[in-house]
């Protein structure tokens, strides 16, 4: 898993997050309104609003997550070779750690951005407002289940998705067990579809918990765990959540797959070359 450099896992990771938030930016604001009980505006225009931060941020947030698992993966487990591959422990262990380190970043830049929806004013504006009347560490109420959401996150993107793509490849195989073109597509989206899933449901009730706090970044009518837990409704918005979580992974998933299979291709054919010229 970590034969690519960090610097090309970065920018994977980075094009990767700005393709899912393009697509997925609307479904982000339902879902935040869904969790909040806020009306959800007639005019699409304002589902945009706060994408400039959630784009911005969601970059480096993914190059993060698909670099720290290549580097957490050399730091606890033995090299990755042709004869010894990654096994599914290892890269979900791994992609787990390097979300949970992202969360960091996530947790901040979306109450931010949550802040921005319900006010429409822009992020600077929107910081200097929360900071003023709560602390900047206001920006932080939150960010352990973001933490925990990314980590499970990661792990169903960057190890669980790829695993069962490979698996549902027999059920797209010919009789001679080859697999079209198609059956590849086919089989990568139900994979990511599948993981996507998994990963919605298992974190949707830490990320309302997490966005509860962090509407309520004073901490006045949320104060702690009990109180928000107590209003119950921690699957609200799962149906928006879901759908956006589904495509992020089948997105997030094959890209960063194809992608990383593609830059090894071609580091390989550039140190053969290279071997070749030297001789």
């Amino acid at each position: 898993m970590s034969a690519l450099s960090p610097t090309t896992n970065t920018v994977i990771g980075a094009l990767a997050g700005v393709l899912e938030v393009t697509v997925n930016q609307p479904l982000i604001f339902f879902k935040n309104a869904l969790q909040t009980g806020t009306k959800i505006p007639k005019n699409p225009l304002t589902w945009y609003r706060g994408y400039g931060v959630n784009a911005g941020s969601l970059a480096p947030i993914t190059a993060i997550q698909v670099a720290a698992t290549g580097i957490y993966q050399d730091l606890l487990f033995k090299p990755v070779t042709a004869e010894r591959p990654s096994t599914l422990i290892e890269n979900a262990t791994s992609a787990m750690l390097a979300g949970m380190t992202s969360g960091l970043v996530s947790g901040p830049a979306e109450s931010v951005i949550l802040q921005q929806q319900f006010t429409g004013a822009s992020a600077i504006p929107t910081f200097k407002r929360m900071a003023g009347e709560a602390g900047a560490l206001s920006v932080y109420r939150g960010t352990p289940y973001a933490m925990f959401r990314d980590g499970v996150f990661t792990a169903g993107f960057m190890a669980l998705g790829p695993f069962l793509s490979a698996q549902f490849k027999t059920l797209f195989a010919d009789k001679d067990g080859s697999v079209s073109s198609s059956g590849e597509v086919g089989s990568r989206l139900l994979g990511g579809a599948t993981a996507g899933v998994i990963a919605a449901v298992a974190t949707h009730p830490a990320d309302t918990i997490k966005t509860r706090f962090q509407s309520d970044f004073r901490g006045q009518t949320y104060p702690s765990l009990r109180a928000v837990c107590a209003e119950g409704g921690l699957f609200k918005g799962l149906s928006a959540r879901g759908l956006r979580v589904i495509i992020g992974v089948c997105i997030i998933s094959n890209f960063t797959d194809i992608a990383r299979q593609k830059a090894r291709e071609w580091q390989s054919a550039a140190a053969a070359q290279q071997q070749t010229v030297t001789h």
